[in-house]
C-alpha cells in the first residue's frame, strides 16, 4: 500500500496532512506549495472500521479557493475506492457532509480518506487532512459485534480524579450507551452517557471519555452497557476490572 505508507511517513515528519486528488490531474501541486485555507475531516475518526456500503465523511472548511476541494478514498496499491468534489454552500457556514459510494467487497483493508485541492496531481504531497480507517464488506462483520473497552487494560491500576476510558462501539441502539464505574460490592460509583457518531450504526467507531472516580479507591469494574431495541434490557458492550489508587497529587 505504497501511497498510504507515504502518508504515514510524511505525517510523522511534517505538520501537514497528506493525500491525493479526486479528478483527473490538471494542475500538479508542488511539494513546497503552501495551501490556502483549511479543511478538517471530523468523521470518520482514525481507526473506524467501516462495514457500510457508503463512506459517510463530514467536517469543516474555510478560506479554500473556489469554495471547493476534493476527497479521495485510497486503498491497497493506491486503488481509488471512492472520490468526490465537495462544493461548499454559504448556508452551511463551512460545514460539509458527503456520502461516498464504494463497491469494495473484500475483507479488512486500510484506507486513507484524503482532502486536497481540486485538480491536484496524484499522488499529492500538499493536502488538507486525512483520516485513516479500515474498510470491510458487511459479510465480514461479526453478527454479535457491539464493541469493547480497550483502555484501561483489564487488571490495571489507575489513579487520579478521573479514569480515561476508550474503546469501540458498533450496532448500538440510538448510538448511545452508558459507561459505569462499579465498586467491589456492585454499587455504582459513577456513570456517564456516551453518544457516538455512527450514521449507519453497523460501523465500528472509537470512543473515549473521562470517568470521574468521585474519591473512590479500591477494586472496581468499568462496564459499558447499551439497551436492547426490542425490550429495553441492558446489553454488555465490554468490561474491565481495575484497581483505583489514591488520587494523584
Amino acid at each position: 500500500m505504497r501511497y498510504l505508507a507515504l502518508v504515514l511517513t510524511l505525517l510523522t515528519l511534517s505538520a501537514c496532512s497528506l493525500g491525493t486528488g479526486d479528478t483527473p490531474p490538471t494542475t500538479p501541486i508542488s511539494p513546497t506549495e503552501t495551501l490556502t485555507g483549511a479543511v478538517d475531516i471530523e468523521y470518520p475518526l482514525d481507526g473506524t472500521v467501516v462495514y457500510s456500503e457508503v463512506l459517510y465523511v463530514s467536517g469543516t472548511a474555510s478560506g479554500i479557493p473556489g469554495d471547493e476541494f476534493a476527497l479521495r478514498a485510497i486503498g491497497d496499491n493506491d486503488e481509488v475506492i471512492a472520490q468526490w468534489t465537495v462544493q461548499l454552500q454559504a448556508a452551511d457556514e463551512g460545514r460539509w457532509t458527503v456520502e461516498l459510494v464504494h463497491n469494495y467487497t473484500g475483507q479488512h483493508m486500510e484506507v486513507g480518506i484524503i482532502a486536497l485541492p481540486s485538480g491536484a496531481d496524484f499522488p499529492a504531497t500538499s493536502t488538507y487532512d486525512t483520516a485513516l480507517i479500515v474498510l470491510s464488506h458487511q459479510s465480514y462483520r461479526p453478527a454479535d459485534l457491539r464493541g469493547s473497552i480497550t483502555s484501561p487494560a483489564d487488571g490495571a491500576a489507575v489513579s487520579g480524579s478521573a479514569i480515561l476510558v476508550s474503546g469501540t462501539a458498533s450496532g448500538i441502539f440510538e448510538n448511545t450507551f452508558t459507561v459505569k464505574l462499579i465498586d467491589a460490592d456492585g454499587n455504582d460509583i459513577n456513570s456517564e452517557i456516551v453518544t457516538v457518531v455512527n450514521p449507519y450504526f453497523i460501523d465500528e467507531v472509537p470512543f473515549s471519555l473521562e470517568l470521574a472516580t468521585n474519591g473512590y479507591t479500591g477494586p472496581a469494574e468499568i462496564r459499558a452497557l447499551t439497551q436492547s431495541a426490542a425490550d429495553g434490557s441492558e446489553i454488555l458492550i465490554g468490561s474491565v476490572n481495575v484497581v483505583v489508587t489514591e488520587e494523584a497529587g
